[in-house]
């Protein structure tokens, strides 16, 4: 070892302490089927266009979007079907080189029908050195060399078709018949990693062999194997059984990091340099992390180790920032990196109170001393500013209080309590009741949903079932309004609150908004939204005519002044349409509350940013009142799993925009994929075609199971349809033409495509669509039209009489099939759909032919609302107009594949074919709006119809209508129950079976 060498290494290892990573990833397998079933990955990349490729010895080389892979082997007609593929080499061009383990090299160009394998020929001194390739690499000077596990090869690729054999006849050559592990490049040359050192092919074609240092102990076998060796940014490293080594120019040498203490050598499979100048090191027992600037072992939560008892194999980290891990025999692994935007509150409290705080949270508030208080679940939480220390009251101990609604406080500072048990007023550490203002108006104490103090200090308390309580301590009066809330079964106040002119604000469940200017009494504001929603969650007033309103259905922008409102659903970025709450933070954006996570309003572009569990979250389940804004600018956020604190610079988030693509081509059955490129702009059609399938993905990885996207065919249709998950367009037997379809994605945080995915669909026209054939036709047909009159006027009396006799005996047969099929008839007369007998037919069928290809079957049991009524006041020919309207409605929104019946009455019945239950619900429910915006018209009156939905979902193997029936009438009564116009999903107790 050179004496500059010794001092470099003592230097390394003193500098080699570890640190605590900032951020920690989480690893979890794919969830598609083809990519979970892989057992080995050996390579991965992210190709041009979004697309991850995976290098498996399962099923070769798939191509991942995120949700579902396809094989790019078993759709070829060549017998490239399950090749264990170590490595490739993805052109510009969509060209692909694969190394297989067996198989030799193979290029394929599956668009141009380009296909040819390179093998081992020991008679051809410049044939592959052999069929078990080990790697590949694509130099500077567009050489494609070939590493085997005896000898390298190489092509340039200019001439792809000509292959030669590098130090071929050089026996004494480093290169010669050694087996190639990994090669990279550099400015000093080619590098090779072999089974016998490092070989460096510098710009000159010399050769040099470096020997990587041995530890004085622990030799291995195979110790002078090299198994990578990788050019980054921060140098040339290496990597072997014994460690990890780093290439200095000032000697000339490699030099080995000193692992931690914690950790035995490993054996390093792989490195890699992530963009922030991390090295990743992939080995037999793991996956460590280097600082190559701070020159130190990064810890993450557990230790060293960030992926333990894996035999990491490949890594790479894709343009979502997340890192693709490939292992031996353990399949695929992508890790998510954790707490970006939000931190858990918990891991920073006091032992004693970490598990309180790690559940549900009702409330947050800062009092004027700075306080801070948490309404956990079953504990009231508080950080005493003045002495920095936490304290907890268990009140459901104390005083069988169970939930925490809100708080406020009196202008004096005084702290008070909203429960479900009553008003409660904090008083040196503990909680005193107060019911001065139920004696005062003479009502028993109860649940106060909501709750506000004024300025001069009146107490408004919404109590449930009674309305709002109005409570004034310095005069000692206490009155009740708004009491037709308990005429309302269910009813209450959900929110409280005043804008800057001191109007009061009160959202109800059910009966819309309520204001109060200042001095004069409560009325009610016409949203002009109620026949979409009856009740707000929340109301935020951010001017003096504009209000924002949440409801079970979008976040609703009020201008109050011209009665114009705007509605925000998935489609504009939001995570769900059930908005818990809302609020403004120090800068004034806006912050919408959900039931999956929260979301960040622009008002630039009118859409939602919405953040996950991957962001930090502990949980996604929002809390209306559990939301405070810290001096420094930051925020509190409670969930159902414990308190959140924002951490992050929303000017410097990088926040990606996703790009959709093309991932399947399907016609006529036959699979096409492979021959259309991803950018490819048209898809040409025979005229004689009958399907055409057409696959999109939305190529954004981080929780690709809640992308989502929006398309139309114009040239068919120029509507947008709703956000959808599925990818699938299937299209049938489309009219000869043009047509141009597009598609807009959006990500899991709401953002939306730059421009939609464009393609043009053209169908070639039939032969008989020519003009010149319409000509000729037509003389022929006028000949012959003329010629038949002539013949027909010489026959003309001697075939009437036989003609009347035929027809007579026609028109018996006609009228006795007629009367046959008559009597089986199985569609109702009224409406057109399917009667009783022949839904229950159709549905066997239906439910027979799903099970068989393993699709999911909803059934939808409907009744419409209040459809007495409709009878009694208009009559039963306005009720049978109304049914019409209904069963339209119902046929047009339904697929071809989708049943439609009339069960009874005013009750429908809906069979839904691959369809989920919660996807049934989105149909249900935008049915629900059209009727509602669309109501049915009768001899000038207009017919209001609503419906109640209940949805079942059982295996398709259970056979029993009854059952299915029984289950949706069940969730159907609990939509009436709960108030009408609503989609309900069953929740069966036990699973169903025939």
């Amino acid at each position: 070892m050179s004496k500059l060498l010794q001092p470099l290494l003592l230097l390394l290892a003193i500098c080699c302490f570890s640190a605590v990573a900032d951020i920690d990833y989480v690893f979890s397998p794919p969830t598609d089927k083809l990519t979970a079933r892989q057992s080995s990955v050996y390579h991965i990349t992210q190709d041009q266009h979004g697309f991850m490729w995976l290098a498996t010895d399962s099923d070769g080389l798939l191509r991942f979007d995120g949700s579902e892979s396809v094989n790019w082997l078993s759709v070829a007609e060549s017998g490239l079907r399950r090749q264990n593929v170590d490595k490739f080499v993805l052109e510009n061009n969509g060209a692909i080189w694969m190394a297989s383990w067996g198989h030799g090299l193979t290029y394929l160009a599956a668009a141009n029908d380009v296909q040819y394998n390179f093998r081992a020929d020991s008679g051809d001194p410049d044939a592959l050195a052999s069929d078990r390739v080990q790697t590949l690499f694509l130099d500077s000077k567009q050489r494609l060399w070939i590493g085997t596990v005896a000898g390298v090869n190489y092509i340039d690729l200019a001439n792809p078709r000509e292959i030669k054999r590098y130090a071929a006849p050089e026996l004494e050559h480093p290169l010669h018949k050694n087996r190639i592990w990994w090669i990279t490049e550099s400015a000093e040359g080619l590098w090779f990693a072999t089974a016998d050192g490092i070989v460096l092919l510098n710009t000159e074609q010399q050769v040099k062999r470096y020997l990587l240092p041995q530890p004085e102990k622990n030799i291995l076998e195979r110790a002078r194997e090299v198994r990578a060796i990788q050019h980054f940014s921060s140098g040339i490293w290496a990597s072997s059984a014994t460690g990890v080594y780093q290439y200095h120019s000032g000697c000339d040498c490699f030099a080995r990091l000193e692992m931690p203490a914690q950790v035995a050598s490993p054996r390093v499979n792989v490195l890699y340099q992530s963009p922030d100048n991390y090295l990743w090191v992939g080995s037999t027992e793991g996956l460590f992390l280097y600082d190559t600037e701070a020159k130190q072992w990064i810890k993450n939560r557990q230790g060293f180790n960030y992926l333990p008892d894996v035999d990491v194999r490949t890594l790479y980290e894709n343009a979502d920032s997340q890192l693709w891990v490939g292992s031996r025999d353990q399949g695929l692994f992508i890790g998510n990196p954790q707490q970006r935007a939000f931190q858990p509150l918990s891991s920073q409290l006091p032992s004693p109170l970490q598990q309180a705080a790690s559940r549900l949270i009702s409330a947050l508030y800062q009092d004027q001393q700075r306080n801070i208080w948490i309404a956990a679940h079953g504990a009231l939480i508080w950080l005493e500013h003045a002495s920095n220390q936490w304290h907890q009251v268990l009140y459901r101990q104390q005083h069988n209080i169970r939930k925490i609604y809100q708080f406020a406080s009196q202008p004096d500072g005084s702290l008070w309590l909203a429960t479900d048990s009553g008003l409660y007023q904090m008083q040196d550490g503990r909680l005193r009741p107060e019911l001065t203002p139920f004696e005062l108006a003479g009502i028993p104490p109860g649940a106060i949903t909501a709750f506000h103090i004024s300025t001069d200090g009146d107490f408004y308390l919404g109590v449930w079932q009674r309305g709002l309580l109005r409570w004034q301590p310095q005069t000692q009066q206490a009155t009740i309004s708004l009491t037709n809330l308990a005429t309302n079964s269910g009813d209450q106040i959900y929110q409280i609150v005043t804008d800057q002119s001191g109007n009061l604000y009160a959202a109800t469940r059910y009966s819309g908004l309520y204001k109060r200017p200042v001095g004069q009494s409560w009325h009610q504001v016409e949203t002009g939204v109620a026949n979409l929603v009856e009740g707000f969650n929340c109301v935020l007033p951010v001017a003096e005519t504009i209000v924002w309103l949440c409801s079970e259905y979008g976040l609703w922008r009020l201008d109050l002044q011209s009665g114009s409102s705007s509605q925000f659903l998935t489609e504009q970025g939001l995570p769900s349409v059930f908005i818990t709450g809302a609020f403004l933070d120090q800068q004034q954006r806006l912050w919408a509350l959900t039931n999956h996570g929260p979301a960040r309003f622009n008002e630039h572009s009118q859409r939602f940013t919405s953040y996950s569990l991957n962001d930090g979250l502990p949980d996604l389940t929002m809390q209306r009142n559990a939301h405070l804004l810290l001096p420094d600018g930051s925020f509190l956020l409670g969930t159902a799993m414990g308190v959140a604190n924002s951490k992050f610079d929303i000017e410097a988030e990088y926040m990606p925009v996703p790009r959709v693509a093309l991932s399947q081509v399907e016609i006529d059955g036959r699979d096409q994929t492979r021959h259309y490129p991803v950018n490819q702009t048209q898809i040409a059609l025979p005229a004689n075609f009958r399907e055409l399938v057409i696959g999109v993905s939305v190529l954004d990885y981080r929780e690709p199971d809640k992308n989502t996207i929006r398309y139309r065919l114009l040239g068919f249709s120029s509507n947008w349809s709703s956000a959808t998950r599925n990818r699938e367009l299937r299209y049938l037997g489309l009219a000869p033409g043009n047509y141009l379809l597009e598609v807009i994605g959006q990500n899991s945080q709401g953002i939306q495509s730059a421009e939609p995915l464009r393609i043009q669909i053209q169908v070639a026209a039939p032969w008989w669509y020519s003009p010149y054939l319409w000509i000729v036709s037509a003389v022929v047909f006028l000949t012959t039209l003329l010629l038949s009159v002539y013949l027909r006027e010489l026959n003309l009396r001697r075939r009437n009489a036989r003609l009347a006799g035929l027809v007579s005996a026609r028109t018996q047969e006609l009228e006795l099939l007629a009367q046959q099929l008559q009597n089986k008839a199985d569609h109702d007369e009224l409406t057109g759909l399917l009667n009783r007998a022949g839904f229950t037919e159709h549905f066997q069928r239906l439910r027979l032919q799903l099970q068989r290809s393993q699709q999911s079957l909803s059934l939808v049991l409907i009744d419409l609302d209040y459809f007495k009524s409709i009878n009694d006041q208009f009559g039963h020919a306005a009720g049978d107009a109304a049914l019409q309207h209904f069963a339209a409605k119902l046929s047009t929104r339904a697929r071809g594949s989708d049943l439609t019946g009339r069960w009874g009455g005013e009750e429908f019945i809906l069979a839904l074919a691959d369809c989920t239950a919660s996807d049934a619900k989105v149909f249900c429910e935008a049915l629900l709006r059209e009727m509602q915006q669309e109501p049915c018209s009768y001899q000038g009156a207009i017919l209001k119809l609503s419906a109640t939905f209940g949805i079942a979902q059982l295996p398709v193997s259970c056979s029993s209508l009854e059952q299915w029936v029984k289950l949706a009438d069940d969730a159907l009564y609990q939509g009436k129950h709960r108030g009408r116009a609503q989609a309900v999903i069953a929740k069966p107790t036990q699973l169903l079976t025939n």
